[in-house]
């Protein structure tokens, strides 16, 4: 898809993205992301350049992001090693839910 339609396909009511994006767009099972490459390499990510920018961007209007906040949460906890056996479900909860549904940091 040219990169100019991305935002249409992304915006489009789910069942159109579901039922024409997702079968059209393949992705390769061998792909990995830049932040699993810095996980696997020990190195810090590039989460505060990317959530961390959107809580800050949040704060700044004096408004908060809880989903980011939870995942720049998540990233910074993995990078000082710190693995999470979660089932899809409970992460869904922990990000989507404010933190209520997992124990925090340390358990």
């Amino acid at each position: 898809m040219p990169p100019k339609l991305l935002p249409h396909a992304i915006g489009a009511p789910d069942f159109v993205f579901k039922n024409l994006f997702l079968r059209v767009q393949k992705i390769d099972a061998r792909a990995r992301s830049s932040m699993a490459d810095d996980f696997a390499a020990g190195r810090q990510t590039e989460i505060d350049h990317l959530n961390g920018e959107v809580v800050k961007l949040a704060r700044s209007l004096g408004r908060e992001a809880p989903v980011n906040s939870a995942i720049v949460e998540l990233v910074k906890q993995r990078e000082l090693g710190v693995e999470h056996a979660w089932s899809a479900e409970e992460l869904r909860k922990y990000v989507l839910d404010g933190h209520r549904s997992v124990a925090p940091f340390g358990y």
